[in-house]
């Protein structure tokens, strides 16, 4: 699992999708080693899409993580076609 170092104290806005191949699924954000509560986001079909607005200070962590009772299969690297698939993806913007 990877982490994010957010470098800049801020208010931001954090959007995040999964795709796994089936559900139920849930996952989060973990922001300094805390789950986040506000971006606790499940599914019946292994797609996960959340989002959050958090302030945190200088040098904090963010992680996505899997909250859900079991593993998660996520999809084929090469599901419908010939390239890479991204199964997962986190954005973040600084709001101030």
């Amino acid at each position: 699992a990877g982490v994010i170092n957010i470098i800049n104290a801020g208010t931001y806005a954090i959007s995040y999708s999964v795709t796994g191949i089936s559900g139920p699924v849930q996952f989060a954000l973990e922001v300094n080693s805390n789950t986040d509560a506000t971006s606790v986001y499940g599914s019946n079909d292994g797609e996960v899409y959340g989002q959050t607005i958090i302030t945190v200070g200088a040098g904090s962590t963010l992680s996505l993580i899997n909250t859900s009772l079991v593993p998660v299969v996520l999809a084929a690297p090469t599901l419908g076609g010939l390239q890479a698939n991204v199964n997962a993806s986190v954005l973040i913007e600084k709001l101030n």
